[in-house]
């Protein structure tokens, strides 16, 4: 990348920016339903479902191969569904409440690889949430604006944000449990 000799920053306008893969690919295939059901002019309800596996690529079992030559491997059937109710007035007040679910997936690998290594399980339980937000729309003829506060996790479900791994001797490495969280958004039409 080239930088600008007077600002010292990078000539975004002559430079050329490459994005590389470090060599693990990931291949998924899947597909999403989604059925709306207007129940009155401003509420409705939402159902969705998402169908996802993927396979992705071992590191090699030989330290001098490149990452990424080693065996592909089947990583998950993903499931992820979520069921919502909206209340949207064209201006004024929106509401929504949605429950989200996503399936459990469990695998076990050897630790190096190897036929008689110990086994480390990669477990991403299954788990359940609620969200909900509330907004209010003004229309500023031909545009509109709103703002807004979403709480993600109303109900504070102890439920973990990546894949926990479980070593031979018991410890649990990594999947961190999320708390509540609330977001404050502003939006609009341009």
């Amino acid at each position: 990348m080239k930088i600008d000799p007077q600002l010292r920053v990078p000539d975004f306008k002559t430079s050329v920016i490459e994005f590389r893969n470090e060599g693990r690919e990931i291949d998924s295939l899947g597909g999403s339903i989604s059925l709306t059901y207007r129940l009155k002019k401003q509420l409705r309800v939402n159902l969705n479902y998402t169908l996802r596996y993927s396979w992705y690529i071992s590191d090699p079992e030989d330290p001098t191969e490149a990452v990424g030559k080693g065996n592909r491997v089947s990583w998950e059937p993903m499931h992820f569904g979520n069921l919502s109710l909206h209340y949207l007035q064209e201006k004024g007040l929106r509401v929504g409440l949605a429950v989200h679910a996503a399936s459990a997936s469990e695998l076990a690998l050897p630790e190096q690889g190897g036929l008689f290594d110990d086994v480390v399980v990669v477990k991403n339980p299954a788990k359940w949430f609620m969200s909900a937000y509330v907004a209010w729309r003004t229309n500023l003829d031909p545009f509109w604006v709103e703002a807004g506060v979403r709480a993600f996790n109303i109900i504070e479900m102890p439920f973990r944000d990546t894949p926990a791994v479980t070593r031979p001797d018991g410890v649990l490495l990594g999947g961190e449990l999320i708390g509540r969280r609330i977001f404050v958004f502003l939006r609009g039409s341009i």
